[in-house]
């Protein structure tokens, strides 16, 4: 069977996305762009000379020591534990002036502020975003509208502290609070969209609350979009006078996902007039698309609200048993003196040591290991077509894949597989395969013995990267189940072997294909299939796209061959 699978189409792709983008810029932005390249500049210094013009004052002259209410939002380290505290700590904040309570919270934002540009001997603990966000949650839960310009100073920080407060994953956590106690005082947030200087990525958090405002609250509709377009404006006016338009892609995602379609023509004059870099959105064309679809958007499964995402947070501690927001501080003392002590010389020894060891890996590898490493299916067993009908079982709304795969295909490939054709991009949930008496698991999990309490006395364990689709299921045993686990709950997708039939020599049909999609999976945050039913009732939950799954699908199989 020949296979079109050298990649040379993505990569002719990147560099014609590249060309683009470059074609678009004016002689500055190319030089900036060209040193970038070379590595002639620090991308953070440019960002920061460039677009950063917030003299910033000197917080830790500004603050005092953390009321005591608040000591345990300043110490917690676990995300399990942030709805349970931020409750607690409302418990204590009932019973203060609002004026202390805002004196409090203002001096905790600020306190976090210090600590991230380094003052961090005045502090007994060691701060990060989720910190941040507990003081976010309260300001929410009392309505804060005063401290709107506390928010805002987090957003005027330089690139480096502003990248880890808002792209490590919680990005709509700024969008959130602002539209809470913003929504009506949106002038503030047009001053803020229309100051000079900042970093791009700080006004783009400041629109999508005024794009929440227009999808959430239908009073105040007509106001925001007035603001929107009244801000588009200003956005064509400075890209007509050669001022940066990079953001404007971002803009026209987040419209076009609202379906705010009375932006349209306004959104048409700015793709005509200017060259806008194809971040977000490739051109006006595809701006009308999304507004079309009446389907789930990106801006339908982001939390909303800091409740919304108080319970995001609990999801998340309770799926992956983890913190998901990285500490930049994480290292404890002791850490620290040990790599002030790690010198040249060391290293030194560390990379011989290092290049030793591969030394040995490397003639224990043979040439039958590099066969075997990686392998997208087993060459050694007979290959069918297999058609497997895939369904979600326990719901009351039909949910059904129907795929095509080799029978050869090793299970833990056909794990990914399964994930792309619900629409997931994370493989990191706990999951597995089971038939009759038997059970396969994802090698790495079974390793660690995740697995330990799914295992029964009456089912044997394997690993699936040794085992194919036609171990699973055999036109005589043509039945079997995928679990997936999502917190304390495990869904089940029954998997049926529909037809079985022959690859045809010098076909160029994918080895696996997805031909039918039918209703939506449960996305990963979701744990209960009350969770999955009331957001398949309110509409959040996305329908299939059939031909944007079997891209995703064709990408990891060229990936794999």
């Amino acid at each position: 069977m020949s296979k079109k699978k050298d990649g040379k189409d993505d990569f002719f792709k990147i560099i014609r996305e590249l060309n683009d983008t470059f074609s678009s810029m004016n002689e500055e932005e190319r030089e900036m762009f060209e040193d970038l390249v070379k590595g002639n500049v620090n991308p953070e210094k440019m960002i920061d000379e460039n677009w950063h013009t917030y003299e910033l004052p000197d917080y830790s002259a500004m603050i005092h020591p953390l009321a005591e209410w608040l000591q345990p939002l300043a110490t917690f380290s676990h995300l399990s534990e942030f709805k349970e505290l931020c409750l607690k700590a409302a418990m204590e904040a009932e019973k203060l002036e609002r004026a202390q309570l805002v004196a409090d919270l203002h001096n905790f934002i600020y306190t976090y502020l210090a600590f991230m540009h380094g003052e961090n001997e005045i502090f007994q603990v060691k701060l990060n975003n989720k910190h941040l966000f507990a003081a976010f949650w309260l300001i929410s839960h009392f309505n804060l509208t005063e401290m709107l310009d506390d928010v805002f100073e987090t957003l005027r920080q330089k690139y480096a502290v502003l990248n880890y407060v808002y792209l490590t994953g919680t990005q709509f956590v700024g969008t959130a609070i602002l539209h809470e106690i913003g929504k009506n005082q949106m002038e503030k947030l047009v001053e803020f969209l229309n100051s000079q200087g900042y970093i791009p990525m700080s006004k783009p958090i400041v629109f999508d609350a005024l794009a929440y405002t227009y999808m959430l609250d239908p009073d105040l509709r007509l106001k925001a979009l007035h603001h929107i377009n009244n801000y588009l404006q200003r956005c064509l006016d400075i890209g007509l006078q050669g001022g940066h338009v990079a953001n404007i892609s971002h803009y026209a995602h987040t419209l076009a996902c609202v379906h705010a379609k009375e932006t349209l023509p306004m959104l048409r004059r700015i793709y005509k007039s200017l060259d806008i870099p194809a971040i977000e959105v490739r051109d006006i064309r595809e701006v009308e698309k999304i507004m079309a679809d009446k389907s789930q958007t990106l801006h339908d499964v982001m939390p909303k609200t800091m409740d919304d995402f108080a319970e995001y947070v609990v999801q998340i501690a309770i799926e992956k048993g983890l913190d998901e927001f990285g500490d930049r501080n994480d290292l404890d003392d002791e850490d620290e003196e040990d790599w002030d002590d790690f010198d040249d010389e060391d290293w030194e020894e560390f990379d011989e040591d290092e290049e030793d060891e591969d030394n040995e890996e490397d003639e224990d590898f043979d040439e039958d290991d590099e066969e075997d490493f990686g392998s997208y299916f087993d060459e050694d067993i007979e290959q069918k077509k297999y058609i497997l009908k895939v369904t979600l079982d326990g719901s009351r709304k039909k949910v059904e894949r129907l795929l095509q795969v080799p029978s050869n295909l090793f299970l833990d490939n056909l794990t990914h597989i399964l994930f792309i054709s619900f629409g997931w991009s994370d493989y990191s949930s706990l999951s597995w395969f089971e038939s009759a008496r038997k059970k396969y698991f994802n090698p790495t999990f079974f390793d660690e013995g995740a697995y330990d309490d799914v295992l029964e006395k009456n089912h044997e364990g394997f690993s699936s990267d040794y085992y194919v689709c036609s171990d699973l299921v055999t036109r005589r045993s043509p039945k079997a189940d995928f679990c997936i686990q999502l917190g304390s709950t495990v869904w089940r997708c029954k998997i049926r072997l529909q037809e079985t039939g022959m690859y045809v020599e010098d076909d160029e049909q994918p080895y696996v294909v997805l031909l039918k999609a039918t209703g939506a999976f449960p996305v990963p945050t979701m744990v209960t299939m009350d969770d999955y039913e009331r957001s398949y009732e309110a509409g959040r939950l996305k329908e299939p796209d059939l031909e944007e799954l079997n891209d995703d699908l064709s990408d990891f199989e060229n990936d794999m061959l």
